[in-house]
């Protein structure tokens, strides 16, 4: 450490197994490897700033309100005064195995977060039930079976998951969908189909209505009541 009159600079290594941390309803527990610096004026208790950076593992990661958690994470990350970075995270949320990066900034008030979330190929089904029940309802007029990997980026204010933001993209394989809304069912059905809240884009999706083959993009709004605007290519169309 480093000290004078009138500032200080001290400079920390912490090797902590079993360490937790809690910040605005997130809490993270594991063990933590911890690099930092730590500066600021004798008589200025304000004047405190601290950086660094953290390695993790056996790392266990929830938000207050949120049903699911992520655990037996690892990875490393950062920190400074005020932001929390996750530079790499690799864990399980349920049983799906997922990568992670993100950060939780609270330079402003409130304070808002960003996490982007890649997965392995899993059942779709398993998905949804992981979203936030705000965001779960939107799929009660959907029935929708097969194996899809997923990549989501999600935002907002920490404090409101009902209010969070999501945007991302599904790649499905040998997928089967029906809409209540909407007659028939579409089969084998293939494609990457991007979302935000309330909508879906597709493009070269291919799959199966009626056992005719069919090729097609365009885009869904209001999963409550689908307004569907889109394209059909097959050679059983004139």
């Amino acid at each position: 450490s480093l000290y004078n009159s009138k500032n200080y600079s001290i400079i920390s290594k912490a090797d902590i197994s079993g360490l937790a941390l809690e910040k605005e309803g997130f809490a993270l527990t594991g063990n933590f490897k911890i690099d930092g610096e730590f500066k600021g004026a004798v008589d200025n208790n304000d004047s405190l700033s601290y950086d660094g950076t953290i390695t993790y593992d056996a790392l266990n990661l929830a938000k207050t309100g949120v049903e699911y958690s992520l655990r037996s994470g690892s990875g490393k990350g950062s920190f400074s005064t005020k932001k929390l970075m996750i530079e790499s995270l690799d864990g399980k949320i349920s049983h799906i195995d997922v990568s992670a990066k993100g950060k939780l900034d609270y330079s402003k008030d409130p304070a808002s977060f960003e996490m982007y979330i890649k997965t392995g190929k899993t059942d779709i089904s398993k998905f949804i039930e992981l979203l936030p029940p705000a965001f779960r309802e939107k799929f009660a007029e959907i029935k929708i079976t097969g194996i899809a990997s997923c990549a989501v980026n999600i935002g907002g204010v920490p404090q409101d998951p009902s209010r969070w933001q999501y945007s991302g993209n599904v790649a499905l394989q040998n997928t089967s969908v029906a809409l209540k809304q909407w007659p028939g069912r579409l089969d084998d059905l293939s494609s990457t189909i991007y979302f935000k809240e309330d909508s879906l884009t597709w493009e070269d999706a291919s799959f199966k209505h009626k056992s005719v083959e069919y090729n097609s993009r365009g885009t869904l709004i209001n999963f409550k009541i689908p307004s569907i605007n889109a394209s059909l290519k097959s050679d059983r169309l004139d």
